[in-house]
């Protein structure tokens, strides 16, 4: 049986109007450098705003222990995460977490468990639609740090119990909300892989004629048509808060390559991407 030891519970807040740990980047408000945990786990509890979140690889992948970066040049998965979602870094893994000019209140939790296992078992991106670990984590927050071996297992009863609530993002019901914002939640966090129209009705629950025309009267703009916009805005952010070439930030929001994702742009907002991030960084133009 895994025995679960609570390390801290802290409040963490970050973003523009707050001073970041870590080495902060002015633009993106990066608040780690990439870094890894050798012998405990990190949960992040969303209470408000959006952050993103990198992470090397699936398994426990090789690191400097003496400045806890990794060392060798591994494929990245991205992660953006918005109000109620929940973030796991597990032991081992190198990651990185920013605001992109947007405030974030959030609870961190840090345990380890005893035997080790190679094999980790909870998702590393999960949602809490039903807001039942936000009162336990809160609860947790309340009560630490303990003041007696008793109080400690009470904690440990209460993550324990958050844990258990844990449901990887993509299998999580979301049947009780209204379809049309089912659908804007899954474009929001989907931006980087494709979509089309068969995928939104099916989260819909309706045809694909029917959905199309739901979607319409309630956003004023087809489904496409919505996440063509929804991409634009993405890079919007990212040409403003960040210097990455667009060859780099075009498939962090979905689009094939820079020279789709500058005709889109460009037909979207009547201008090209860089003369938008011109607008940002020229005291000319301001």
């Amino acid at each position: 049986m895994q025995k679960i030891e609570l390390l801290n519970v802290s409040e963490i807040r970050f973003g523009p109007s707050h001073k970041p740990a870590g080495r902060p980047d002015p633009k993106t408000h990066q608040l780690l450098f990439p870094h890894a945990h050798p012998n405990y786990h990190q949960l992040l509890y969303i209470r408000k705003g959006r952050l993103e979140r990198f992470m090397s690889g699936t398994g426990i992948q090789p690191f400097d222990e003496e400045t806890m970066v990794n060392t060798q040049h591994e494929a990245q998965t991205a992660t953006m995460a918005a109000e109620g979602h929940i973030l796991i870094n597990p032991r081992g893994i190198v990651h990185q977490i920013r605001s992109l000019n947007v405030d974030v209140d959030s609870i961190w939790v840090f345990w380890s468990e005893s035997p080790r296992l190679r094999e980790f078992s909870y998702p590393v991106h999960s949602f809490d639609p039903e807001g039942g670990v936000r009162p336990l984590l809160e609860e947790m927050l309340d009560h630490w740090p303990p003041q007696s071996r008793h109080a400690t297992r009470d904690l440990q009863q209460i993550f324990k119990k958050a844990l258990q609530l844990l449901r990887p993002f993509g299998s999580i019901d979301l049947s009780g909300m209204d379809s049309v914002q089912r659908v804007k939640n899954y474009i929001r966090d989907h931006l980087t892989r494709p979509v089309c129209l068969n995928d939104l009705s099916k989260i819909a629950g309706a045809s694909p004629y029917h959905f199309s025309r739901q979607f319409t009267a309630a956003t004023g703009m087809s489904p496409m048509r919505y996440v063509r916009q929804s991409r634009v805005e993405a890079a919007q952010t990212l040409l403003r808060s960040s210097s990455e070439p667009l060859s780099l930030i075009a498939p962090r929001v979905g689009f094939r390559d820079e020279y789709q994702m500058s005709h889109v742009f460009a037909k979207a907002t009547g201008i090209s991407p860089g003369a938008y991030r011109k607008q940002f960084s020229d005291p000319r133009s301001k």
